[in-house]
């Protein structure tokens, strides 16, 4: 996929972000002592967000990935906030606390569904504009809401994953070690995938999580309290819906048919963007040659919780490199 292009000033500014960053290492992580949650309501979901930092300060969204809840962002949020920032750490529909607010709503994890959900987030705090930051999933619902409404984002910041998904490159293979961490995708295809999830969603998760790292690492104790947001009444028909919608076998939810053919364009984005790899992470493979990506190598795949400082660091360098126009 072809990352968006950076040029002039900004470009400037973000490699010195970069370089600040990694300067500072990947390691070190700020503990916070815990996220104050709150509901905002609207029109298709309830949803549980942590908001911290000084309430005047310039608006950043953190998103997660599937599978993996706001405590990604807990140290990195307190840096945020402490910078000054007014940070929004949102759980994804079917993750944690969040809730379709009808039952007749379909559980879909498209990512047109995604971004949209960002959108009605800011307005539901009457945020205008902001940067959004996300990994994985996380990422893809970033470049889905900037891609819904350009004017309301003016910045991102997309680690260990380029955005969004490119529907030519559905079928086309990646290198086989690239594969083999996506094992999960191709098994929930399955009908038997969907019944590993129903039966046994934690064990099912946990290989996810082991299996989304080079080496098999995981942090045991962050996966459990992650764990809690999977008992969601709805992750399971969220997940299997974005990851089946992914290789065309299943269907949009019709109120987001134009929202999607606006995604699906895949129109590179014209604000600051700083791209994260963790060299650990077995998702996304580096690529060094792109002067605007930052390499973390000791990072994995939950690269906020991994590399707070550095993923801290590029969405302050994408926030002072940013037009905000408010």
């Amino acid at each position: 996929m072809n990352r968006p292009h950076i040029n002039g000033r900004r470009q400037f500014l973000l490699t010195g972000a970069v370089a600040l960053a990694a300067a500072k290492g990947a390691l070190g992580a700020v503990a916070l002592p815990g996220l104050q949650v709150q509901q905002v309501n609207t029109d298709t979901l309830a949803i549980s967000c942590a908001i911290l930092g000084p309430e005047h300060g310039r608006p950043v969204v953190l998103v997660h990935d599937l599978g993996y809840d706001i405590r990604s962002f807990a140290a990195a949020a307190g840096i945020l906030a402490d910078a000054g920032l007014r940070v929004i750490v949102p759980s994804l529909r079917g993750h944690g606390a969040t809730r379709y607010r009808s039952e007749a709503t379909p559980r879909s994890g498209q990512q047109a569904a995604l971004g949209r959900d960002l959108l009605d987030l800011i307005d539901a705090l009457h945020i205008p504009e902001a940067v959004f930051a996300g990994f994985g999933w996380g990422a893809s619902a970033a470049c889905a809401m900037a891609a819904l409404r350009p004017s309301r984002c003016v910045g991102l910041v997309l680690a260990n994953n380029e955005g969004i998904d490119d529907a030519a490159a559905a079928t086309t293979p990646l290198a086989p070690a690239a594969e083999a961490a996506l094992w999960h995708q191709f098994y929930f295809q399955t009908e038997r995938g969907r019944q590993a999830l129903q039966t046994n969603r934690i064990g099912v998760m946990r290989e996810v999580w082991r299996h989304a790292n080079r080496d098999g690492r995981m942090d045991e104790a962050a996966f459990a309290q992650a764990a809690a947001s999977f008992d969601n009444p709805d992750f399971i028909e969220t997940v299997l819906h974005a990851w089946r919608y992914r290789f065309g076998n299943a269907d949009p939810d019709p109120r987001y048919v134009k929202a999607e053919l606006t995604v699906a364009a895949r129109k590179a984005p014209t604000v600051p963007v700083i791209a994260l790899e963790g060299g650990a992470s077995a998702r996304q493979p580096a690529r060094l040659a792109q002067s605007r990506v930052l390499h973390i190598a000791a990072a994995g795949h939950d690269l906020p919780r991994e590399a707070p400082q550095a993923f801290a660091d590029a969405v302050l360098g994408v926030t002072r490199a940013a037009v905000w126009r408010t």
